[in-house]
């Protein structure tokens, strides 16, 4: 193989992964879509939505409170990490589904797992050794005594 041939049969190599991606964005595009334009991006972005929950933050004097909505989730299925400046919750939820078939005594099982995590990062650092957390009703409520610091006397 001469060099002119090795250069030619590198570039069609190299053009090769890019014909495959035209060719891919072509059938995209001339294909015709299962729902409209407008429906998938709804479905999108309405799927980021149930990825979260409502939370609120409030800043009191001596400490942030976190309440957060959580209709249907138990405490079991609620974890908390603390950060120095930063609250992350994290729900998991597993939902089973048996269904029986008589007729054919056949059995079809289903399970499916969830999480749902939200971090929230606070102004100032907390005492991580006083958070309290409860939970009911289905609001979640954790209350985060700021970290006080140390005053200095300044000598002459």
């Amino acid at each position: 193989m001469t060099s002119s041939d090795k250069r030619n049969n590198d570039k069609q190599l190299s053009r090769e992964p890019f014909s495959q991606f035209m060719h891919t964005m072509d059938r995209l595009f001339s294909e015709k879509p299962v729902k409209g334009m407008l429906q998938s991006l709804d479905d999108f972005f309405g799927s980021m939505r149930e990825r979260s929950f409502p939370t609120e933050f409030f800043n009191k004097p001596n400490y942030y409170l976190i309440t957060a909505s959580l209709p249907g989730i138990k405490k079991e299925q609620i974890n908390i990490e603390l950060l120095p400046q930063a609250v992350t919750i994290t729900i998991k939820h597993t939902q089973n589904e048996t269904l029986e078939h008589p007729s054919s005594r056949f059995f079809q099982g289903k399970q499916g797992t969830s999480t749902v995590t939200r971090t929230i990062h606070l102004p100032t650092p907390i005492n991580e050794q006083s958070v309290t957390a409860s939970h009911r009703n289905g609001i979640l409520q954790l209350k985060l005594p700021k970290l006080k610091g140390n005053k200095i006397d300044i000598h002459e």
